[in-house]
């Protein structure tokens, strides 16, 4: 798969379904709309996925209205729901939907310290050593993705 331009941004924001002490989610929220307002400056077309509800609240409050949202799962996430959330992220990405994927979530380091983390899902960055063959040479034919989903998208 061919690495594109990203004209079209997705940003994958995770927050609680409840509000929680300290600046949680507001923390997350900050942060979410000042890199969303930065794509748009650069002439990027941004659209919104989240998973809980503070996230899904803010956004309908603000007109935007997410593409995907994922809500009640707090305390309650199962691999099928992370395996519903990751098939939906990979399959827009194939299809071209969206050219870059960032993830927006909060490190719990203790209750007094959570770090916002910004992070570019997709697409992935290849990493080798010098003298290894590209991944295109090495697996003609197959989808880089196979690995990650065991279903070859």
């Amino acid at each position: 798969m061919m690495c594109r331009i990203p004209k079209k941004v997705e940003v994958l924001v995770f927050s609680s379904d409840r509000g929680l002490a300290g600046g949680f989610n507001s923390n997350i929220m900050k942060n979410a709309v000042k890199i969303i307002k930065d794509l748009q400056a650069e002439g990027k077309e941004v659209s919104v996925s989240t998973v809980g509800k503070k996230a899904t609240e803010l956004f309908k409050r603000r007109k935007i209205t997410p593409r995907q949202s994922w809500v009640g799962l707090s305390g309650r996430i199962t691999y099928e729901h992370a395996q519903q959330i990751a098939t939906d992220i990979i399959e827009n990405y194939i299809n071209e939907t969206f050219d870059e994927v960032i993830v927006i979530y909060t490190e719990f380091k203790s209750a007094a310290v959570q770090s916002v983390i910004i992070l570019r899902l997709l697409p992935f960055k290849e990493v080798r050593p010098a003298d290894a063959p590209a991944a295109s040479e090495a697996s003609a034919g197959e989808s880089p993705l196979r690995a990650f989903t065991g279903s070859g998208l």
